[in-house]
């Protein structure tokens, strides 16, 4: 009854200049050759308790980077989006995957009412997992994809799994942040971090409050345009967060006294 009520809201959904029907099937069916055929040998990606295998409404796999690929397994869930990506997400770092690129939960509008809408995508060494969601209270579609991490995002970018550089870091990192370069000159040190987190104001606000607790003092700011100045003693350390398309990058320059 739910999942009725929830593809009613989905009924109409504009597509070009005109509007696509949805006809879903009943629960726990699926079309021969359709998609969740992989149901059954997917042994590394959980299935999320209570779905069932269900084709995406025809409009949706645009809304994924990874929604035109051949190995995809769909589905159809009584609960929020959210709940499956969050559901998701904590699964797949238990499994030693790390977060390289994301769409944070946003809202998209429909004729008939707004949807909530998110993806990620996963690596762990040459293997990728994807994970997209979109719905309302009522339930919500979402599509598990498989491949190499890069082939999960054609033409972009992503964030490498691992670290990139190393040595020594003059303040904490951002957590679930990967050191993407770093280099010395004199008594200056930069180090260039990526995170999945898109939001910057988030991350310089992060910066902010972990950085005075630690005993440095704020000596200019901008939390909005993610510019931090601090100073303790004779160190400072200036921090730059800058947004990307899949993930924001962190530039740490540091100058002892």
């Amino acid at each position: 009854m739910k999942k009725a009520l929830a593809l009613a809201v989905l009924a109409l959904v504009v597509v070009g200049a005109g509007y696509l029907t949805l006809h879903p099937k009943s629960a726990g069916t699926r079309e021969e050759g359709g998609a969740g055929e992989n149901v059954e040998e997917e042994r590394e990606i959980p299935i999320y308790p209570g779905s069932v295998p269900e084709n995406l409404p025809s409009f949706l796999p645009a809304q994924f980077p990874f929604g035109g690929l051949e190995n995809l397994s769909s589905f159809w869930v009584e609960k929020g989006a959210g709940q499956v990506l969050e559901w998701y997400r904590e699964a797949l770092e238990n499994r030693g995957y790390t977060l390289v690129g994301m769409q944070g939960l946003m809202t998209i509008g429909s004729p008939t009412g707004p949807l909530d809408l998110g993806w990620f995508i996963f690596a762990r060494e040459n293997k990728g997992v994807g994970v997209g969601a979109a719905g309302n209270e009522n339930g919500s579609f979402y599509l598990l994809a498989r491949g190499e991490p890069s082939s999960l995002a054609p033409g972009w970018e992503l964030l490498p799994s691992s670290d990139q550089a190393k040595g020594w870091e003059p303040i904490p990192r951002y957590p679930g942040s990967v050191m993407l370069s770093r280099s010395v000159s004199g008594n200056q040190v930069q180090v260039t971090y990526g995170t999945p987190e898109r939001n910057v104001t988030t991350i310089a606000y992060w910066f902010r409050q972990a950085l005075t607790g630690r005993g440095w003092a704020v000596e200019e700011e901008n939390l909005f345009s993610a510019f931090l100045l601090l100073g303790r003693g004779e160190n400072q350390v200036r921090i730059d967060v800058l947004p990307g398309a899949f993930y924001s990058t962190i530039e740490v320059s540091h100058r002892s006294g």
